[in-house]
């Protein structure tokens, strides 16, 4: 904040709400400069310099220090260094911490907790494996909920297939009602419904085809 200008401001007569508007601050930080500025005599007789104001500032108003910030599952670091020692998520943790004490417990203050009790991990590191165009595919499949069957009108259970080209990445995805019990199997009829867009989450089980050609018989081996 400039002061000095502030202290101008001050003397000219302008209310605590333009003063705000014109320098960008609160009305009660203005508010509390004004009153330090009366309590020194700053509204009348000559103008300080910046560097007595400055000084003034030092001595008469010291900086705040910074708010002590305390988790408030604190209290319970023993318990949750215990649950994290035993293999249990924070989602866990959470509930168990709310079961034990009989009262909310926030999800983040547990989250950032655990990060604070905990040393970063290194990064997982992955190797890209590339291929030739048209050389291999990857099928997923995986269960995809219940859905309307458009013949009886029941709900029946329904799996989707994912057919993932390795060297563009294009992505196939259908719907199937019958339960995949091999690669092959779970290919769904053509007939079926189909979509295009990519999962949001990753199917239960993935299975890779190599062949010469996509589109004939494939020779499967587990990824």
């Amino acid at each position: 904040m400039d002061v000095l200008e502030l202290l101008r401001m001050l003397r000219a007569g302008e209310s605590d709400r333009i003063i705000a508007q014109r320098l960008h601050h609160n009305r009660r930080t203005v508010g509390k400069y004004r009153t330090w500025a009366q309590e020194h005599s700053l509204l009348t007789g000559p103008l300080p310099t910046s560097r007595e104001v400055h000084q003034l500032l030092t001595t008469s108003m010291p900086a705040p220090p910074p708010p002590q910030q305390t988790s408030s599952v604190a209290p319970y670091a023993a318990e949750i260094a215990a649950y994290r020692a035993r293999g249990m998520e924070v989602a866990a943790i959470q509930t168990r911490l709310q079961e034990v004490h009989q009262h909310s417990v926030s999800y983040s203050a547990v989250w950032r907790f655990v990060q604070h009790l905990e040393p970063e991990k290194p990064p997982e590191t992955f190797v890209r494996v590339e291929v030739k165009p048209g050389s291999e595919a990857q099928v997923d499949f995986g269960y995809g909920g219940l859905t309307i069957d458009p013949t009886t009108g029941k709900l029946r259970k329904t799996w989707v297939f994912v057919l993932l080209l390795s060297f563009s990445r294009h992505e196939y995805a259908e719907l199937a009602t019958a339960t995949p019990s091999s690669p092959s199997a779970a290919c769904p009829p053509a007939s079926r419904r189909t979509t295009s867009r990519p999962l949001s989450s990753p199917p239960a089980s993935r299975t890779r085809w190599s062949s010469g050609r996509i589109g004939s018989a494939p020779s499967t081996t587990a990824s």
